[in-house]
């Protein structure tokens, strides 16, 4: 049975009155109703509006004929929930707009000329005060290790972190026996979280290692540290 728009907002409604977060409820929607479940902003949006006292999950009444004759009233709203929600389906969509899935379809790509394209992946998701930092900050070093600089390129020190067990333990080719069909298979234990390991800082330049520090047992790392 496919969820009807209003069966979906109301039980936003319901979990979001039970104290339960945004996230929670868009896993528990996607997990039931899959690709008819609404996406997480659509979620966020709604809770939105719960949280400023809208009390009905009913659309609100608006001018104009019905969606399936794709007038400017109703590309406009269209265009409204994907610019406040860009990752909404089609066929959540067109719950939204009270029409079928054929004419959502023509309404973004014929109409409105909106395609979906998958996001670009990025290292860091930096705010604009960061990326001038980091400009400035290159900048310095630019003018640091110029050829009439203060700095050479063997004065910088950088450091890395890794966990080594105290067992190594080997790879799952490696464990693999010639065995009859009556031979039971051999256990290993698999390493886990339980397995002794220590954390081992290392700082170095150009000329070697400068500092080795290692992670007491039951350590952790922390800014005082």
């Amino acid at each position: 049975m496919e969820p009807t728009k209003e069966n979906i907002r109301f039980y936003i409604f319901t979990r979001w009155k039970l104290g339960v977060k945004a996230m929670e409820i868009h896993q528990e929607l996607d997990f039931v109703f899959s690709e008819s479940s609404p996406s997480f902003d659509t979620v966020a949006r709604w809770i939105r509006h719960f949280a400023d006292g809208r009390d009905s999950v009913e659309d609100q009444q608006r001018s104009g004929r019905p969606c399936s004759s794709l007038t400017r009233d109703i590309l406009d709203h269209a265009e409204a929930i994907v610019q406040e929600d860009r990752s909404i389906t089609l066929r959540f969509l067109s719950l939204e707009l009270d029409g079928s899935y054929g004419s959502t379809h023509t309404i973004m790509h014929d109409k409105l000329g909106r395609s979906k394209r998958c996001s670009r992946w990025v290292p860091h998701m930096l705010t604009d005060d960061q990326c001038k930092e980091r400009v400035w900050i290159c900048r310095q070093w630019l003018h640091m290790f110029s050829p009439n600089g203060p700095k050479r390129l063997s004065d910088v020190i950088t450091g890395d972190e890794c966990w080594i067990s105290f067992s190594t333990m080997k790879d799952k080719v490696s464990n693999m026996a010639w065995l009859t069909e009556d031979e039971p298979r051999p256990e290993v234990l698999k390493a886990g979280f339980r397995s002794r390991k220590r954390m081992f800082t290392i700082f170095f330049n150009t000329q070697g290692v400068v500092a080795l520090d290692i992670l007491p047992d039951k350590a952790t790392i922390k800014p005082k540290y």
